[in-house]
């Protein structure tokens, strides 16, 4: 096995890398902040100033370690690194900083590395704002990193999950500026039901004689858009204003499911008709109408900002249900939004034009989650998940969604603002 040595240090000296690399047979060594002493120091040049999403590149096989600043103004509870060259199955760990280090071989060849967990509700471990941290990479056995192999750094926030006491499943759809948060979850007999999570208290929403409930938008008057099945499996859009609920259906033959809604009321969402196939559907200013982006063969309208200037969704062109692509409806035009390479589907909009949603690598076509923010697309998948689901943000930031971990549990998730 080919091994070669990667050093990160977030806060103290580099320690020896080839006494480690004896010793250890390490591929990435962490030491960290928890166990006191003085920061790393920065050399005459300065530690580069990086934020969340950065790269580098090996240099002089490593002689030299590369030495950055965490200037993004937030603690990271997660580093992915990613690279093309050295085989998953030459990548061992021992760290100190994270919890948990999990190496897997992408299918699109690559090979991903993600440092995961802290200790604490405060930041004992991990690299907080404004700390230095120091990259080196060493040779095992007279085995060296290549020079100039090209790393891409994605740096996690803090989040937190979201379950639904007792549920088997949570999902979380939908924030305010408030921070109430909506979504639906599944109990112990398999039923479904909406939820408003308010201050911390769960209040269940379920419309009334209904055999499913879903609450997947609220704005920030406190309304909530959802969707519920009747006894037959039809499926209806409501609108829960001032403890009233109300059906908004778009018209017979139509099965509705309003997504998300604005702060005047203005709905978005899709349809299936007849043929269940897939349109999106709005309302502004009056009843539910098709919203179909030009040409395709099946639409989504899933989200919209709470000014309501800014709906995003995703369509698909192959004459099936499936979704290639997501756009962004602002100023009466259509952009395409794609994840660079990728399978794309846009679910939330905040008023700054922030953007979240899912990007899918084949052959696989698990779901990884993305941020769209002045023009730079950010991978946000929640460290060790097996898929990660980014379905709304508010104006500060925040983001919900769901996730499936490793033992296939769903859960829902939101992030720092």
């Amino acid at each position: 096995m080919n091994i070669r040595n990667l050093a990160l240090t977030a806060v103290f000296a580099l320690c020896s890398l080839a006494a480690l690399a004896v010793n250890h047979d390490p591929k990435i060594i962490i030491h960290g902040t928890g166990s006191g002493g003085a920061p790393t120091q920065c050399p005459p040049a300065g530690c580069l100033p990086v934020g969340t999403h950065f790269t580098f590149s090996v240099n002089h096989n490593g002689g030299t370690p590369l030495q950055f600043n965490n200037a993004s103004g937030q603690d990271w509870t997660a580093l992915t690194l990613t690279e093309t060259g050295v085989a998953a199955e030459d990548v061992t760990c021992k760290q100190t900083v994270f919890l948990i280090c999990t190496v897997t071989a992408l299918d699109n060849g690559a090979t991903q590395i993600v440092l995961s967990g802290v200790r604490g509700l405060n930041l004992r471990n991990g690299i907080p704002a404004g700390s230095n941290f120091s990259i080196g990479f060493g040779c095992v056995q007279r085995i060296c990193w290549p020079r100039g192999l090209h790393f891409d750094a994605q740096a996690s926030t803090a989040f937190a999950t979201i379950d639904y006491p007792g549920a088997t499943a949570t999902f979380v759809y939908g924030i305010n500026n408030a921070g109430d948060m909506v979504g639906a979850y599944i109990d112990d007999g398999e039923g479904t039901h909406g939820f408003l999570l308010s201050h911390g208290l769960f209040t269940t929403i379920d419309f009334p004689d209904s055999s499913l409930s879903v609450a997947s938008g609220i704005n920030n008057h406190g309304d909530i858009a959802g969707q519920y099945n009747d006894w037959e499996g039809h499926g209806h859009g409501f609108v829960l204003s001032g403890g009233e609920f109300t059906t908004v259906d778009i018209g017979p033959g139509y099965q509705t499911f309003p997504t998300a809604i604005d702060d005047f009321g203005d709905l978005v969402g899709f349809c299936t008709d007849s043929e269940f196939n897939f349109h999106g559907c709005i309302a502004f200013d009056g009843p539910l109408t098709l919203f179909d982006y030009p040409g395709a063969s099946a639409s989504l309208a899933l989200g919209v900002s709470f000014n309501g200037l800014s709906i995003v969704g995703g369509y698909g062109t192959d004459g099936g249900s499936t979704f290639d692509h997501g756009y962004l409806y602002q100023d009466g035009e259509f952009s395409q939004i794609d994840f660079p390479g990728n399978p794309t589907v846009a679910f939330g909009v905040n008023v700054p034009g922030e953007i979240v949603g899912n990007y899918w690598i084949p052959p696989s076509n698990t779901p990884n989650g993305f941020s769209l923010i002045s023009g730079t697309y950010t991978t946000t998948n929640i460290p060790g998940a097996l898929q990660t689901n980014p379905i709304n943000l508010n104006d500060s930031g925040q983001v919900v969604g769901w996730y499936v971990d490793s033992s296939n549990r769903t859960h829902g998730y939101t992030t720092s603002n």
